[in-house]
Parts: structure tokens; sequence; C-alpha cells
């Protein structure tokens, strides 16, 4: 759309215009067209792959006011393009129109398009399917051997290969078109054999100039489609052959190469091949384009050099030449090995290739080895190292390079060195009959094992006293005092030889005795542990241990060879002490076990302990103490185990008290005790937690049936502790019996076998020490209805007499009586029946329909009672009713019923068309069959029935149905109408009975709302008629004609012209000054186009050069004159029609307007359907029913409430304005219910019902009280919003202000939302819950602090419960204990409790109380150290070991 310099018939955008064609580049074209001037219409078909459909209408800039484009979607719908004007890439300008549609509707879409100058459509679309394209003289499917332009003058194939295309998709024809659109040349595609999206059409001659590619065919579901290529294409003009070779080519020595060369030529040629102008081999002949190949076996150095391609033929010759350049093949290495050298010496690394002119380099740790004065690189590929040392070992690379390529190889070198020996131990003592072993260590290359030597002689190998491991360990066996002396180890290689000795000498191990192996001793006192030595040869040292760690002198501890002395014994001293004595032949131990006793200590809690009431609670009492000491509770110097039994004491000593009472509140007091002293503590226990009764809402009054049960209900919805429930009747309590039981703990009282004196006032009172609540509910009784028995049960008479039934029934309340004959209910309004004031059933007149089983029922609330009675009334036969007519096809056989019910037996006849029929058979029961009807059976059959009391007859119509015939249904009817014009389809039938008619369009049934734009209609004959067919309505109809004989159907192709329509907007009147231009445009639209021509009073205006009428139908006039004064008129024709536009050029004109005088009438009261027919409000508020109301005269607005008229007197907040607005002011809850509007005047009255729905606000008992609660992690608990509303408000949930996830699986909320469940507890359950009540007439809300309780628990994520520490360094111990609430923390070392701010033994208790100090520590701080975990869910202590790691001393020896 560029190019345009605002003149088209420039030589450059002709040339642009063209060189556009040619290589415009989008993604599909699916049509494209250049046309002049004029309306035209194409059809596009979009397929089920095309995801956006783009049209593009570009013309001439003065062209703007009339070019113009519309598109008409497959339903026939004119599409809206201001509805696409948001789509990105939509243009709209004068002179360049665009539309980009995605995700198009499927089918054939119309553009239609408008223009007065040359203009170009073009229509793109993305999808999946698409082509590839080439021509071949020869058929085949290998698109790679076609060429992308053809040969002029020669015949040729086309060849398609189709992208995208889903079978069973496939294209129907190719076709070629030119510049313009127009069709050069289509032909049906024919599918390749071997390949299924191979297509092709040919041979065929191509035609001269530009022209494109178009396919046509349908996708997988039928769809059309229709692509263009998006290159224009031209000829190969050819004046003789050409061949075509490449400038250079490259080949390889000793491989195969093919030397090729292509030709195109339209006829027979010879092919030579020479090798610097000398030819070789033979000529090669070929009757058209081909390529031929000249293969050498192996390529040599010879073969290199220049190579000519000469072709000689009748229509010229031509010879084209290419290099052949030769290149080396890549190098191989044949030779190279790892070598191995001893230190000192020269080293030749040997790397051979059979390549001669290869060059050689050598890497080592990737630098490249050089000739220096230690190596030199020979010319065959050796490498000479001079003077070989340690640091030449290692990695070398070989690299090989030629012309051809480059190889690499790799090898070691590995430098020999003189072994070195070292013998391990150096020194060692042994016991006579053990054995020992030495070890030797050789560093260094061996050529041969090391050998040993005892006492300057060999030792050689053997079972019984020497053996050497492969590791060269010499092992002595048994050895005795001879084998002691000195051992040694030699070794040598080709380098050298070294080697190193040991002395071994013989000794006896040691041996201890304890003195007292078991002491015990008080904490505090002092204590010594002694240990003797016996025997042990060189003399022993020893050692004690504690706990596995050696005991060294400190403050407290004093070691004196074999004696340990403790001075101030704590309970970390206790344990088993080891003294070990030991020297090279050996050890020996004693073990003493020290006790230490201490005196019991209990781990401090919160003295104030507070639970809930109805829960559980444990006190707790941790002592500690050795030996264990013994616990025991009282309360208030009682013993507990003298108490209630829902007291217990748990195995470590805390009191566990089940269900906590009101009355558990008091002082409890631990003692614990054992042989060095007890202690004592003691817990205040606070019961909370109380809330007073609420109990749930019940209806105020309950009905009992007579002998039947009732169960009132009395439910504590809150309540803590858990409320008694008692209850009353006339205000005296109920004592149980077999007719009154109280059940459930109260929450349920019984009423059985329902009595008279059972009727009263029932109250329940829940109690409990908070508070108590109480509700009424009246109770009345019910009788079951009870009706007295006739004498008479069964009644026979004849017909024509009077007949009364009686039914007398009692009941509480008075029963309603219902009678019925047959299970059918007879209706007091029934004129054959009454029913007399004492409910007797009267029968004015008897007949034979009355007979029957009559029942009387009696009912109300508490049950129903039945009396039955028989009726039987003798009178003429019955027949008995059925079906009364019949459908069937001629020739089918039919069976007519007559079931006739009678005392007697009757006589049966039939009649058809008043005539008596005798042709079929009459069996037992009366009925008539015919076994071939005819249409002569058509009509009324009449079956009679007799007795000797009188008569009764039946009728039934047979219909007998013809297949429906079309005059003409085997030709199609061509119908040509207009647009707008109505036009009648018929659609003629002869059958009985008239059959069905549908009608379909293009295969697509026509429904009663089918319309395409235009109404659809049936006649009363079946006929189609289109009251104004458009242009889409133009197509194949067909008409349908059915019934149960047959079928048939008939089609017109409908053809619709469109009568010119002129679209310009012609004013009525124009003004001009004179002198002034006059310009009147008259652009009409029509199929075909239509003929402008103008009239001016009635004549035929002829053009000059003052009038001008362009090609648009715009008529111009230069200089207005007064005789240019008239009546315009612009006529529009063509074959369909005329259209024509008037309009009155003047200089002045005026207008007179006439006024409409309205009249008056007399008009009932009509309640405007703006009258709401529902209020709500909110109790309090102000409110205004409205009631609207016309007619003449003006109606009288009235309002009643509950069948009272509402006045101004009557009701103090109520009143009416004089516009029958009814106003309540503060509205009560009792306001609520159905209003009447009345409105009445002279000429009627008007009503309207309206309802009031009156709000009134949650109510939430004790909203300020907060209910607080503590719960156990993972234990479940449930909260309940004790709201009360009628109707139930919304009910929301709140969780620390944020709303509940109901997604939540872990809760759980009742249908009603009142109550809340939590599974299993956790703790972001913890919080402040709070339960929303609201409808619009307020909210209210209540509070719950619920605390999630986590017991104490092992916790090392911070600390550990095994601490190393080094000695006479600072350490802190902290407590791997964690809870919720954070537990408090106590400290027990050596037995006795750890108290702020007094040390023990270097020990000392945090500032925070919560860790442990030790501000230097030593061998004795080692032990178990007990930290004390406790909060509301328990304690839990926990043992920390202590160890003491001593510094390592390092000696140089």
């Amino acid at each position: 759309m560029t190019g345009d310099c605002n003149n088209r018939t420039h030589p450059g955008f002709r040339c642009y215009e063209k060189i556009a064609a040619v290589s415009f580049g989008q993604v599909h074209i699916m049509y494209e067209v250049r046309d002049h001037s004029g309306t035209s219409l194409c059809q596009i078909p979009v397929d089920r792959l095309l995801t956006e459909l783009t049209v593009s209408l570009s013309g001439d800039k003065d062209d703007g006011n009339y070019l113009d484009i519309s598109l008409i979607n497959p339903k026939g719908e004119r599409v809206d393009r201001a509805q696409l004007s948001d789509e990105s890439g939509s243009i709209d300008l004068s002179n360049i129109k665009l539309i980009r549609i995605r995700n198009p509707m499927r089918g054939i879409w119309k553009i239609r398009t408008s223009s007065r100058l040359k203009h170009t459509l073009r229509v793109l679309g993305h999808g999946a399917i698409d082509f590839k394209y080439g021509f071949v003289v020869k058929l085949t499917d290998r698109m790679e051997l076609s060429y992308p332009r053809p040969i002029a003058h020669q015949s040729t194939y086309l060849i398609v290969t189709m992208k995208g295309l889903i079978a069973p998709g496939m294209i129907t024809d190719i076709s070629l078109i030119d510049y313009y659109g127009n069709e050069l040349l289509t032909k049906l595609a024919t599918m390749h054999m071997n390949n299924s999206y191979s297509y092709y059409i040919g041979p065929f001659i191509p035609p001269n100039g530009l022209f494109f590619i178009r396919v046509r065919g349908d996708d997988d579901q039928s769809y059309k489609f229709q692509r263009i290529a998006p290159t224009a294409i031209s000829v190969i003009k050819t004046t003789g052959p050409r061949a075509y070779m490449a400038n250079r080519m490259i080949a390889t020595i000793s491989r195969p190469f093919n030397l090729t060369c292509s030709v195109v030529s339209k006829g027979e040629f010879t092919l030579y091949w020479y090798k610097d102008n000398k030819q070789f081999g033979e000529p090669l002949f070929y009757s058209y384009s081909d390529t031929s190949v000249w293969t050498f076996q192996a390529i040599t150095p010879q073969d290199r050099g220049y190579y000519h391609c000469m072709i000689i033929s009748p229509s010229g010759n031509h010879t084209v030449t290419t290099f052949l350049e030769i290149e080396e093949q890549a190098p191989m290495i044949t030779f190279i090995r790892n070598e191995s050298i001893i230190r000192g010496s020269v080293a030749f690394l040997h790397c051979h290739t059979e390549n001669l002119n290869a060059v050689t380099r050598w890497l080592k740790n990737d630098s490249m080895i050089d000739n220096t004065a230690k190596t030199h690189l020979y010319a065959n590929g050796t490498l000479m190292i001079i003077d070989v040392n340690m640091q030449d070992e290692g990695i070398y690379h070989c690299h090989v390079q030629t012309s051809g390529g480059h190889a690499e190889a790799v090898m070691h070198l590995h430098v020999i060195e003189a072994p070195k020996v070292q013998v391990i131990p150096q020194q060692l003592h042994f016991t006579p009959g053990q054995s020992f072993n030495v070890s030797c260590f050789i560093d260094g290359d061996m050529t041969s094992e090391p050998k040993w030597y005892f006492k300057e002689r060999r030792i050689i190998p053997n079972n019984q006293k020497y053996y050497i491991t492969y590791k060269y360990d010499l092992i002595v066996q048994q050895a005795t005092e001879i084998d002691a002396g000195v051992y040694e180890c030699r070794a040598s290689n080709a380098a050298g030889s070294h080697a190193d000795s040991m002395i071994a000498q013989i000794s006896t191990p040691p041996k201890i005795r304890v003195i007292r192996d078991r002491q015990m001793i008080g904490r505090g006192d002092s204590v010594t542990l002694e240990c003797i030595i016996v025997q042990g040869n060189p003399k022993p040292k020893i050692t004690w241990f504690h706990g596995g760690r050696e005991v060294s002198s400190y403050k407290y501890i004093t070691i004196d060879e074999n004696k340990l002395t403790i001075q101030g014994v704590q309970n970390s001293d206790a344990g088993s002490y080891t003294c070990i004595a030991q020297n090279l032949a050996g050890r020996d131990l004693g073990v003493i076990n020290l006790d230490v006793g201490s005196m019991p200590t209990i781990v401090p809690t919160p003295e104030i302990v507070r639970v809930n009431i109805e829960r559980s609670v444990t006190l707790q009492c941790r002592a500690i103490g050795y030996p264990l000491p013994k616990i025991k509770w009282h309360r208030n110097g009682v013993s507990i185990e003298k108490l209630n039994d829902r007291m217990k004491i748990l195995p470590d000593g805390s009191l566990l008290i089940n269900n906590v009472q009101i009355d558990d509140q008091d002082r409890y007091t631990c003692t614990a005790e054992n042989i060095f002293g007890r202690q004592d503590k003691t817990n205040v226990l606070l019961i909370t937690g109380l809330v007073s009764p609420v109990l749930g809402h019940v209806p105020p009054e309950e009905k009992l049936l007579e002998n039947e049960e009732l169960r009132l209900s009395c439910i504590a919805v809150l309540g803590t502790p858990k409320p008694i429930l008692r209850w009353y009747k006339d205000g005296k309590p109920i004592q149980s019996s077999i007719y009154v039981t109280v059940e459930s703990g109260g929450s349920i009282l019984f009423l059985r076998k329902g009595r008279p004196q059972d009727e009263g006032q029932y109250t329940c009172v829940a109690t409990n020490s908070a508070g108590n609540a109480s509700l009424n509910i009246n109770v009345k009784l019910i009788k079951k209805p009870q009706i007295e028995k006739n004498d008479i049960l069964k009644y026979t008479l004849s017909a024509g007499k009077m007949l009364e039934i009686p039914c007398r029934a009692t009941g509480k309340p008075q029963p309603k009586i219902v009678w019925s004959i047959n299970g059918k209910s007879i209706s007091s309004s029934d004129s054959e029946y009454e029913i007399l004031p004492d409910n007797t059933l009267r029968i004015q007149q008897t007949s034979v329909n009355h007979s029957g089983k009559y029942h009387c029922t009696a009912s109300n609330v508490a049950g129903e009672a039945k009396q039955a009675i028989d009726l039987i009334i003798l009178g003429p036969p019955v027949i008995e009713p059925g079906q009364s007519s019949y459908n069937l096809i001629q020739g089918n056989s039919i069976t007519l019923p007559c079931e006739v019910r009678s005392n007697s037996t009757p006589t049966i006849t039939w009649y058809l068309n008043g005539d008596k029929f005798n042709d079929g058979h009459i069996a037992k029961d009366g009925s008539l069959t015919i076994s071939n009807v005819q249409e002569i059976h058509r009509g009324q059959f009449k079956c009679i029935a007799t007795n000797n009391i009188g008569m009764d007859e039946k009728t039934i119509t047979l219909t007998v149905h013809t297949a429906p015939t079309i005059e003409g249904s085997d030709q199609l009817k061509i119908i040509i109408t207009n647009v707008n014009q109505s036009v009648l389809l018929p659609c003629p039938a002869r059958a009985f009975p008239l059959p069905s008619r549908t009608w379909s369009y293009e295969g697509d049934r026509i429904y009663e709302d089918y319309s395409r734009g235009s109404e659809m209609s049936y006649t009363h004959d079946g006929s189609l008629e289109i009251a104004t067919p458009q242009m889409n309505h133009a197509g194949r109809y067909t008409c349908h004609v059915s019934n149960l004989a047959g079928d048939d159907h008939i089609t017109y192709l409908l053809k619709v012209q469109e009568p010119p329509k002129i679209i310009s907007d012609i004013p009525g009147t124009i003004v001009v000054v004179l002198g002034l231009m006059l310009e009147i445009p008259c652009r009409a639209v029509g199929t075909s186009e239509p003929t402008i021509s103008w009239e001016k009073d009635g004549f035929q205006i002829i053009p000059d050069d003052i009038i001008h009428i362009d090609s648009t139908g715009t008529i111009r006039i230069e200089k207005v004159q007064p005789l240019h004064r008239g009546i315009y008129r612009c006529l529009a024709t063509n074959p369909a029609g005329v259209d024509e536009r008037n309009t009155i050029v003047i200089v002045h004109e005026n207008f007179n307007q006439k006024i409409k005088k309205k009249t008056k009438n007399l008009e009932p009261p009509i309640i405007s359907p703006n009258t709401l027919s529902d209020y709500t409000t909110v109790e309090g508020d102000h409110i205004e029913l409205r009631c609207y109301a016309n007619g003449n005269p003006t109606p009288i607005i009235t309002w009643t409430q509950k069948g009272i008229q509402i006045s101004d007197d009557d009701i103090s907040h109520m009143h009416i304005t004089n516009d029958g607005t009814l106003i309540i002011d503060n509205v009560k809850n009792d306001d609520g219910g159905h209003y009447i509007c009345k409105a009445s005047n002279a000429a009627g009255v008007a009503e309207k019902l309206i309802r009031l729905t009156v709000i009134i606000p949650p109510d939430i008992p004790d909203q300020e009280t907060v209910i607080t609660d503590a719960v156990i992690i993972g234990q479940p608990f449930s909260l309940y919003c004790p709201v009360f509303s009628i109707p139930l408000p919304q009910i929301t949930w709140y969780l620390n202000d944020q709303s509940i996830v109901e997604s939540d699986a872990n809760i759980i909320l009742s249908d009603d939302q009142r109550r809340l469940h939590i599974l299993k507890s956790r703790t972001v359950d913890a919080g402040n819950y709070k339960c929303v009540a609201r409808n619009p007439a307020g909210d209210s809300a209540k509070t719950f602090q619920i605390e999630i309780i986590v017991p104490p628990n092992l916790n090392q994520s911070m600390h550990k419960i095994k601490v190393a520490m080094l000695e006479n360094e600072r350490a802190e111990l902290g407590c791997p204990i964690s809870g919720v609430p954070e537990p408090s923390i106590a400290w027990l070392v050596n037995g006795q409790l750890l108290e702020e701010g007094i040390i023990k033994r270097g020990v000392v208790l945090g500032s925070d109380g919560r860790s442990v100090i030790i501000e230097t520590a030593q061998l004795e701080h080692e032990g178990i150290y007990t930290c004390v975990g406790t909060n509301k869910g328990g304690s839990l202590d926990v043992d920390v070991h202590v160890t003491v790691l001593g510094k390592i001393l390092v000696s140089n020896i």
C-alpha cells in the first residue's frame, strides 16, 4: 500500500505495482484481483484451520468518497465494520480499507466492493494449510527435482505438495491466474500414487507473462479452502542450451568423487567432457534437460586441473568450466609407546607416521617442547631428553600436522628412582609365646621384593616361625627370649639400594588388686579410692577413669599414684571408677562403684493453676533425689487417696483431676520423701470458664395427637459447667410415669399415649453455677376423627331414583368431610351430587354412571377415618370408553374395539357412515376386524349395543392414509425475484391426510424463526413465503412432504436480483446562492450496475457546458441561475427496478406546523406495571409504599392490611399522602405482611397485592463476654455462634480479623454456619475467633479466645542433649525444650536445684534463667545436667550429657 505518489498512471507506479505482484510475501493469499471501477461481489471459502482473515481494498486517492467494502458471513449476516475497529491491524482510510477478523466463521464469505476508479482487492489468511510447487518435464513426486519456473514453449507438469492438510482433506483443482485474477488454465488435480500429499496437472504449455498458481479443495471436515502462491511466475525463455557447474570443486586423494554438469535445454544435445583442452570419455547424448555425472573411483594428485563441460545442439553451443582442487588425507600416527628411564640417563620418545611431509610437535602440560640443551626433536618425530629427573615424568602429547589435517597421540614417561626403606616400629617389647609384627615401608621403584635379616642372617619365611605378608610386613610367631634382637629390611632396584632396622625386647604384663569395689557416701563428704599394684615389668603406669573418661587431679580431686581422693562429694561424682595399670606387656584394671545419696528436690512449677470447668488438669510434682523419693498428695491435710475417684496420682508423681468441678477449687500439697529428707510444694487450683446457660430455639406451641407420642426438646446450646435441665408443667415439677418420661439428661420430654390431662404449658429450666435459663411450650391435644358406622353399607336400585348416604363424624378439631367415588373426589359444585349440612351425600337422580364404591373420609391434623359404601345402579348396557379415532396406511389390517359393560349379554351391531357394515369379522368381545383396509373404509364406524333395558353406542373415526405426490418433483424449478420483492415458493401435494411440510435451504432445515435477514413464513397450504428476499437468499430451496404413507420433495433454484438503491444522502431541499456552484450527489448500488439519469420539473436533463453529470451520478452546475430553480429527480434504473430521489432547489421556503388537539375519554383505573410488588425494610426505618394508577377521572387510592382499611386516625405511624403513597414511620416487626392497593374512579376499580418484609437485627446474647478456652495441640474443638434471628442471617467466621478459609480440610462448618469445628488443632488455629451475623438490619458478633497448648517437647534445633566443651574454656548450656506457651525452665545440677545468683562448683544460672554457664570447664564438670520445662500442657525433664575435652599436648622427640 506504498508507492502511490498521487499519480497511478506514472510509469514508476506501474513498475512498483508489477514488482509488488511478483514479490508479495504474505503467509497465504486466498484471493487477489485488480479491477477498474464499479461494484463487484466475490465469494471466499474459509476452512477449519484458518485462524485469521484479512481483507484489503486499495484505490485512488480521488476515489475516497466512493471506495467501499462490506462483508457477509456464511450465515448471511452483514458484518458491522464498527465492531472490528478495535482489531489489531484494521484500517479505515479514504483510499485504503483493511479489515482483520480473528478466528473467522467457517464457510463461504461474500465480499462486496464499490469504487469509481481502478482498485485492488486482496484477501489474506493465516492457517495451517499451505503448499509448495515446482515444474518438471518428466513427472515425479520429488519436489527437490523440480524447477521454480517452467521453460517457455516446452510441455511441462506442475506438481504441488500440500502442508497442513489433514486426511481426508484433498485438492480438487489447480489453476493458473493472471495479474488481474482471471483464470488462464484450470484442471482437476491428480494425486500422485506414491505420495498422498503430492498432486499434479499436465502436461501443458506454460503461458507467457506473469501468472499465479491457485489451489482449491476441501479440508478434513469438508469445508472449502483456497490458496494462491505469494509470488508471480514467468517462463524461462531460452535461445539455446545452458550448462551449470561450480567454479571450484575440492576432492580428497585416494577417495571417489563425482563431477556433475546440469544442462537446461528444450531440445536434444550432445555433451563432451574435457580436461585441460583434452577430451576424455565418449560423447553423451540427451533428449532434453538433464544432469551429467563423471565419476572418479580414486582421486590422485594428477587429477588436479581445469575441467570443461561442452554442449553441442542445433539451437546453439555452450561450455562451462570448473577447477578441481586436490587435498591430502589427514595423517595417522603408526607407532608410539610408554617409556621407563632411570633417573639421570637419556630418554628417547618415539612418534612415527607414514606421511613424509608431516610436521611433528611434542607438548607437556599444554606447553610445546622446543630444542634446548636438555631436549632435542629429530626430523622423524623422536624426542630426546637428557639427564632425566623426576620433573620430566608425566604425560606427553605428540601432534602431527599435514595439509590434509592433523593427528594426536599420548604416551607416559616413567622415571625410575633408588628405593628408600623405613621400618616401623623402631623398638618394641613382646611377651614370651606371643607373636609380633614389624612393617617395612618402601618409597621408590622396585625391581625385586625387599628382604628381611635377623642378626645379619637372612630370614627365610616358613609356617612355624616367620611369615612375610604381601605388604612386606614380618610376623614373628610364638616369640621367645632368643627372638629378641635387631631386625633389618633391605631393598634394591636398578637405581640403587637402602636398608633400615629395629630392636625387639621381651616384657611381662602388670596385675592390680582393688581394696573395696563398692562404696556409698553422703553428699558433701570426702572419700578415697585405692588400687594396689601386685606385679608388672617394666613398672606399670596407673590411670583413673570415671564414666569412660580419664580423671586427673583438680581442685576437689587428688591423685597419688594408686589413690584417688574426692573432697565434698556431689551427685555428679557418683558412678563407676576404673583403675588401669599398663605397661608395654599389657594392662590390668580394677573397678570401684561409688554411690552418692541426696535429699529430694521438687522442680518448681507455677503456684497458681487455672483450668476451665469440666476439663482435666494435671498438677506437676517432679521430684529428684537418690534414692528415688516417694510422692504423696494432700488437700487441706486430707490424703488424696481418701477423696473422690476423679483424682489420680500419675507414675511421675503428678496429680491428675478429671472433669473438674467448681468444688475442686482448693489448695493441693505435694510431699517428696526419701531416707535423706523430705520437701513440700503447694499448688492453688482456680476454676474458670463459667458460662451461663443458653437454650436453643423451639416452636412455642406443639400439638399432641390423642393416643400418640410427642417429643419436646430442650437443648442447651451454651453453658459451662453443663447445665442441669428440669421440666415443669403449669409451674409444677414433672414426675416421671409410664405416660411422661424425661430422657437424655432432660433434653427430651416424652409424652406417651396423648391424654386430655397432658394439655398445658411445659417449662424447661436450665441451671448451672453461672446462672439459669428457661423456655415455655404450649401443648394442645388433638383427637382423631371417628365416623359413626351406617346400618346400610351396600345399596342396589334402578336408575332415576333419589338416594341419600349419611356420614356422621366427630373429632377435635372438627374434621373435614370429603366424599369420593372410585377414588375420585366429588366436588360440592357437581350438579349431580349435593352434600347436606350434616355431610350426607344426596344423589338427586341416579344413573348407571353413579354405580361404584363411595368413600366418606373425615380428616383433621390428627389423622383421618374412612367408611366405604357400595352402590349398584341397574341400567342399559354401557360401552367402555376407548380410542375414538385410528390412522393407518392403505392395505393394512385393523381391529376396532367395542367392549360392553352390561348386566345381561347385549347384541352388537356395526355401521359405517350410517350403513350396516358386514365386510369385517365381529369377535365375542364386540371388536370389529378388517383385514385389508381401503379408501372406501374411511369414515365413521358406529358400534351399537342393546339389551332389554336400553342401548348404548360408540363412534370411531377411521382415517386411511395415502402417500403424498408432487407434480414435477423430478425437475429443478427456477424462480427469479427482486430484492425486497415478496416471493412465494409453492409446495402442492396430493395425499390424505394432508402431509406435513418441511423446507430446507442448501441442505439446512428452515425453522419457524429462520430469517437470514428477512422474514420467512409458511402459508396455509405449506408454501414458503419470503417477505423481503435479499441477495443472500439466493440458492436451492427444497420442500419435503410426508405422512405415514410416504414422502416426496420438490426443489427450487431462487435467483435474487437487487434493484437499484440510491445510497447518497440527498437533502429534500437545497438553498443555494445565485452564482455559486450547485452539486447534488446520486450514487447508487444494485445488481446489475444501475444507470443514473436526472430530470428537472419532469424533463430529462441533457449535460452541456453548464450542467455536468459524472460517472458516479453527481450533477454539478458551475454557476446557478434563477432558471435552475425547480424539482430535481435522480433516477437509478436496472432490469430489477428503479429508484429515485427528489430534491427542491429554492431560495427560501416557509414551513407551517399543525397543532394537533387531543381529546379526552372516560377510562377505568389501570395500576401501572412500575408499581413494585415486594418491599423489604429494616425494623425502625421509614418506608414508602407507592401505587401508580392511571385513569379518567384520576383514581382515588386506598390501602388495606389484613382486610382492614388503613386510615390516619387508626394507626399513628401510618398515613397516606395525596398521591396515594402509604408512608410507614418507625417500622415495627408486626407491620410485615400483605397490603392491598385499591384504585377506583367512576369507570371502575383496580387492585394490586404488595408484600412488605421487615428484617430485624440478629440477636446474640452476652455479646460483650469473651469466651476463652485452651486446647492441647492435635485435639479437636468446636465453637458455637448463639445467634437467634428469623430468617437466619448470614454468618461469617473470622480468625484474627481474617476470614476463615473454608477450603481448609481441617475446618468444617455446619450447614447453617453456626458451628465451627476444628478436626485436629494446630498452632495456626490459635487466636481470636469471631462469628459475625449480618442481615440488612444490622449485625452482631461473638468473640472466642482460643489458646493452642503445645506440651513441653524435646527440640534439638538450637540446643543439643549431648554437649562437648574444651577444658578451661567458658561454656553455656541451653535447654532443648520447646512448647506453647513457652515453658518455664529449671535446672538441676548434681541433684540440686540451681538457684539464681548462687555458684555451685563453678556452675551458675544464666541471666535469663533458661541456661547454665560454666565459667571454666574442668573434667569434674562432666556428667548429666537436668533441665525441666513446664507449661499448661505438662512438664518434661531432659538430661543434657556434658563431655569435657582435654587439650592435646604435642612434644618433640
